[in-house]
């Protein structure tokens, strides 16, 4: 605080000797920025309803909590009708003991500027997991969809239109305080579903969004994926298409496409053997079709046993995920440094057919990948150099499969501490990435063997992994 604060004064002191500018007295600028009356206005309304929850509950109003999506602010600004002007907050209550306990409310900014409550939505559970507004129908107002998380790992779908809220019918109890329960309009349900995981996409890519759910059966015998969409006027199922037989867990959901830019669903599932198989799910001819599912083993061809880290990524650039096969590569020397793979990516066309697109060596304990040219498969192999400390190499050597010793030919380090950029500077190596703890080089050795490349190959072949492609 004290520190902006001098910089407010020191740049004020600035202002007026450049400019001209009036000075304020020192309390002036000691003072914290006014609240705009619009938002006086919306959290005096917030505080309204807040109190009239308590009376009719007789308990104290807290803010739901939201964990996880883009939006998971307590307050939340929305442009629903999406005509580029934010009219809506949106917050989030809970009510301890309340048969319903959470409360998503819509304020609505009026023509004299004050907020008016125009839709609620209530929800079991004991927090609201993620929450997104997109344009599900054909009305012009987003829809709502809200994942409540109804227990630990059991979670439950909704989706609401917005659009003509209502009042709840009148309570057939007589004689009732106004004060004890106001009514606002409450959103329309359009459906409810228990999920594992599901996508927001133009998956038939008609300009309409749809909505993909992903359900997984624990006993790992009828995991499907199911789409719904706004069809005649209704929201409805337009198909599903099964998983992978014996996926009982769920890793990731991931909206991307198949070549020539036709979208797919990637939906990572871990089987029964703790191997994880990668479902590629697409629309085509009207349906859902699952483009890796093996008819004979009712199991994705693209399963790994094993490798666990390794997830479907676009190593090429190209906006397309590939799929990742990897294959253990010779070693001269048996023990810790000869586990070292190539990876094999392919990319799906609608059809189901697949193509290879590139090869890498991933090395994800450093973090880094390199594009591994076609002339070196077959003709290397892979060591590990960690004796020098603050300090990883990775050794790439050329070797044919017989007993004579590889010829190292390229090293790629990661190079941490105070020092690096000194360890950076050695011999020929060259900087391929840094950051503020990290810095990669490279460096060539004196080999008969011509790999193909030169510095700026290396700087064009060699890239960071992004922490997203393991966790999302």
């Amino acid at each position: 605080m004290r520190r902006a604060v001098s910089a407010a004064l020191v740049c004020a002191l600035l202002l007026g000797t450049l400019t001209g500018c009036v000075f304020h007295s020192p309390d002036e600028l000691y003072q914290l920025p006014e609240r705009s009356p619009g938002y006086e206005r919306l959290t005096a309304k917030i505080a309204e309803v807040e109190r009239a929850l308590e009376l009719e509950f007789s308990t104290t109003v807290e803010a739901a909590v939201i964990y996880s999506g883009d939006n998971t602010s307590t307050i939340q600004l929305q442009d629903l009708d999406d005509d580029g002007r934010q009219e809506t907050a949106v917050t989030f209550l809970r009510i301890p003991g309340a048969e319903f306990p959470l409360r998503i409310y819509f304020f609505t900014i009026q023509p004299d500027d004050s907020y008016e409550v125009t839709c609620m939505v209530e929800g079991m559970g004991s927090a609201i997991y993620a929450v997104d507004y997109v344009e599900l129908s054909e009305g012009g107002l987003k829809e709502l969809v809200v994942s409540w998380q109804i227990s630990t790992n059991v979670y439950q779908l909704g989706v609401y239109s917005l659009e003509g809220a209502s009042l709840p019918e009148p309570d057939a109890q007589q004689g009732q305080s106004p004060s004890a329960a106001v009514q606002y309009p409450e959103a329309t349900e359009l459906m409810t579903t228990n999920y594992s995981g599901y996508s927001l996409q133009d998956i038939d890519q008609d300009l309409r969004t749809e909505l993909a759910v992903v359900r997984i059966d624990r006993e790992g015998a009828n995991s499907a994926v199911e789409l719904y969409g706004w069809r005649s006027g209704a929201f409805v199922s337009l198909g599903a298409v099964r998983l992978s037989t014996g996926v009982t867990s769920l890793n990731r959901v991931r909206a991307n496409y198949v070549a020539n830019s036709v979208r797919a669903l990637y939906i990572t599932g871990t089987l029964m053997d703790s191997s994880q198989a990668t479902d590629i799910v697409i629309w085509r001819n009207g349906e859902l079709v699952n483009l890796t599912m093996n008819p004979e083993t009712g199991v994705s061809r693209e399963t790994l046993r094993g490798y666990n880290n390794i997830v479907p990524a676009d190593v090429n650039s190209d906006a397309t995920l590939e799929m990742p096969r990897p294959r253990l590569i010779p070693s001269f020397t048996e023990g810790v440094s000869a586990d070292f793979n190539l990876i094999d990516w392919s990319q799906y066309a609608a059809d189901g057919s697949s193509v290879q697109v590139a090869t890498t060596y991933h090395n994800y304990e450093d973090g880094w990948y390199l594009e591994i040219p076609e002339s070196w498969v077959d003709q290397i192999t892979i060591g590990r150099n960690d004796s020098v400390s603050e300090e990883r190499a990775v050794i790439f050597s050329h070797w044919n499969g017989t007993e004579e010793e590889p010829t190292p030919f390229l090293a790629i380090y990661k190079l941490t501490g105070v020092n690096r950029n000194i360890r950076a500077a050695r011999g020929n190596r060259f900087i391929l990435s840094e950051d503020d703890s990290t810095i990669y080089a490279a460096t060539f050795y004196d080999s008969l063997w011509d790999c193909g490349l030169e510095e700026n190959d290396v700087l064009d072949r060699f890239h960071r992994i992004l922490s997203g492609w393991t966790n999302e």
